[in-house]
């Protein structure tokens, strides 16, 4: 029989094109409005871009490292390296010694862990720039054993750059109670694309 860790840290991103609404033909000359040139109809703020495409590069590596490791698996294959990635460095943050300098390097990370979480939380900002043409929304949230001590500080950190709340839960005592409430969580995050992500334990 497997169990739920005792700290289970998801992100979730989702996205949604939107129709465009085609202009109408104005009936009399009027002065040109101020326009924006866009890429392909897309609007992206991405504040300090030369850092974000740094952060870009370290979490397009990390996935293609992903990707190296479950190719070779039957069947379809989906996976969101964003997500993981995400859910990685919000672990990260909390992690000290050689198993931050381990995550750090997964992650392909060459900065701080300070440097990454600014980094983040202006990307994720960016994200809800609302002249956006599709809707993109990222749900991060942290379950944890209630019976587990969390240092503040560290949850401060994460609700702060990820927006990602804190909730204990029963692990020991009621796994599967613990497992429904977080499906329920997870489908309402994802207006319900995504659904029985934790299967019942075998």
């Amino acid at each position: 029989m497997h169990r739920l860790a005792s700290l289970l840290v998801l992100s979730l991103a989702g996205i949604a094109c939107h129709p465009r609404v085609p202009e109408a033909a104005p009936a009399t000359k009027t002065t040109p409005a101020k326009s924006r040139t866009t890429t392909s109809g897309f609007v992206m703020a991405l504040p300090g871009s030369d850092e974000i495409k740094g952060l870009a590069r370290s979490n397009n590596a990390f996935g293609l490292d992903l990707f190296a490791k479950l190719r070779a698996q039957k069947g379809n294959l989906a996976l969101s390296p964003l997500s993981l990635a995400t859910a990685l460095t919000m672990t990260w943050a909390g992690a000290r010694g050689e198993t931050a300098e381990q995550m750090k390097k997964v992650l392909h990370q060459s900065g701080t862990i300070e440097q990454a979480l600014d980094l983040n939380s202006k990307l994720l900002a960016s994200y809800q720039d609302p002249e956006l043409k599709v809707t993109l929304r990222v749900a991060n949230r942290l379950f944890v054993e209630k019976t587990y001590a969390v240092n503040p500080s560290y949850l401060d950190i994460t609700k702060a750059t990820f927006g990602a709340p804190f909730e204990a839960m029963d692990f020991q005592h009621d796994a599967d109670a613990s497992r429904q409430h977080i499906n329920a969580w997870i489908a309402s995050a994802t207006q319900e694309r995504i659904k029985d992500l934790l299967p019942p334990q075998a």
